[in-house]
């Protein structure tokens, strides 16, 4: 039991001190240039959805539209993209950029009419439809 104990500290550890390092020496922005020069990489939509999701859950809503919309460029078709349109359109919206959250709202709706998040990205485009 000691032992398990033991191996189990030394794990979390090792992870908070990865964790530590690599927010301490890299931005979001070596994520996307590492994204963008592996683009075969089965881990690239990934690693730029999470580039634009670490900034959007800082409220860094220009820096998580440019990892988006690169996700959006790079990988139009991933797993990632319907996510990454509703929140474009949510970082506008914070943003007040009105006609901007309405384009990427709409181009969800277009591309993914009964998409995981269909109703809630028709819920937002109805309240600043006329903002």
């Amino acid at each position: 039991m000691e032992l398990d104990l033991k191996k189990w500290f030394i794990t979390l550890a090792v992870i908070v001190g990865l964790g530590v390092y690599i927010n301490t020496h890299y931005t979001y922005k070596d994520v996307l240039k590492f994204a963008k020069s592996h683009p075969s990489s089965e881990y690239s939509p990934k690693l730029e959805y999470m580039a634009g999701m670490s900034q959007y859950l800082k409220s860094r809503y220009p820096e998580s539209i440019e990892a988006f919309t690169q996700l959006l460029t790079d990988y139009p078709t991933c797993q990632y993209a319907p996510k990454a349109l509703l929140r474009i359109g949510t970082a506008y919206s914070e943003q007040s950029k009105w006609e901007e959250a309405r384009t990427s709202f709409q181009r969800y709706l277009d591309e993914y009419p009964s998409g995981p998040d269909a109703e809630i990205v028709r819920e937002k485009h109805e309240i600043i439809k006329f903002k």
